[in-house]
């Protein structure tokens, strides 16, 4: 008789674990379907990671830039 409120309360997480998963495959397939019937999708798709890409480098480059021009201060105040 102890065990029955543990049970069912593993009965309730469980449901409630299948509900979420299930809410999250449904968003998900909906998502694919709207991006599947756009006939520009993939064009935007590759764009936009084309663009972020261009920020990610344009970033490590501006951090490389900053660091050289450091270095080459720290040269020119040594030779002095």
């Amino acid at each position: 008789m102890s065990d029955e409120p543990g049970v069912a309360r593993d009965a309730v997480v469980e449901q409630a674990i299948i509900l979420v998963f299930s809410v999250a495959g449904l968003i998900i397939y909906v998502w694919i379907q709207r991006h599947a019937s756009d006939p520009d999708a993939f064009r935007r798709a590759r764009m936009r990671s084309a663009k972020s890409s261009e920020r990610a480098y344009a970033r490590a480059a501006g951090w490389c830039w900053r660091r050289a021009e450091d270095a080459r201060l720290a040269y020119e105040r040594d030779r002095t």
